[in-house]
């Protein structure tokens, strides 16, 4: 029993041997592979670069083990160090940064996850508070330059960067109204803009002052208080209608001014 135990362990380890053996045969010949097509180790440069330029470099094997760059790289003059050394690294996720004037050191580069925006296609349809279609209202997606317009039945049609995008919709006469695309599908109905009008008054001298902000009482003649007086003369219809306004003819004489 214990001499056939002894023949099984024998085997297992010559089978392991062998295994061993032969990925390293497969390595080498990767190897190989990659020298014959003009390709280097990434351990290889940096020695060749060192006793080339007298320059240090310092790495630890984790960042250069597997790793292969173009064999040119092993000859970059003095000049062009730097920018050829970010050339080659690059691709294995790595920097070298000068420490000093013949020393560097190399990093790890980070790498950044990048997320592409999902284009969405939003219509919609804009109508007033009569719910009548509204032409010509602006579309656009706000912080974008990205816009378009209602046609003739009030619709539109606009590409965004996602659900998350907001519309902002203008128009002249309405308020305007911002909207979540949600899922693809925005209808809106735009309020009018009714703003309040303050009086304005012009003074004797061509100032225009609003009506609260005056100092003193004024007196008002709409129209229509004129238009009830049947007068031929307007000059006429005007007397005695404000208070310390005189209107007085000076002549007779057809055409003469008031005063």
């Amino acid at each position: 029993m214990q001499k056939s135990f002894t023949k099984l362990c024998a085997v297992l380890c010559i089978l392991l041997a062998c295994a061993e053996s032969r990925a390293q045969d497969a390595m080498v010949r990767g190897n190989d592979a990659r020298r014959h097509a003009g390709m280097i180790s990434l351990k290889e440069m940096f020695t060749a670069l060192e006793n080339n330029l007298q320059v240090a470099f310092s790495y630890s094997a984790a960042q250069v083990e597997g790793k292969w760059v173009a064999e040119k790289f092993a000859r970059i003059p003095a000049a062009q160090l730097e920018d050829q050394l970010s050339k080659a690294l690059a691709p294995a996720g790595l920097q070298a940064v000068r420490i000093s004037q013949r020393d560097y050191a190399i990093r790890t580069v980070a790498a950044t996850a990048t997320t592409k925006a999902v284009d969405l296609q939003v219509t919609g349809l804009v109508t007033d508070d009569q719910n009548q279609p509204l032409p010509g209202v602006s579309v656009h997606e706000k912080g974008t330059s990205n816009g378009a317009a209602t046609n003739a039945q009030g619709r539109f049609s606009i590409r965004v960067a996602g659900s998350s995008s907001v519309l902002v919709f203008r128009s002249v006469g309405f308020a305007t109204q911002e909207k979540s695309v949600g899922r693809g599908e925005v209808n809106v109905t735009m309020a009018p803009d009714v703003k309040e009008l303050n009086s304005v008054v012009v003074t004797a001298l061509g100032i225009k002052r609003e009506e609260k902000a005056l100092g003193y009482s004024i007196a008002t003649l709409k129209g229509d208080q004129v238009a009830t007086v049947k007068e031929v003369n307007v000059a006429n219809a005007l007397s005695g209608k404000v208070a310390g306004v005189n209107v007085r003819a000076v002549s007779s004489d057809p055409g003469a001014p008031y005063s």
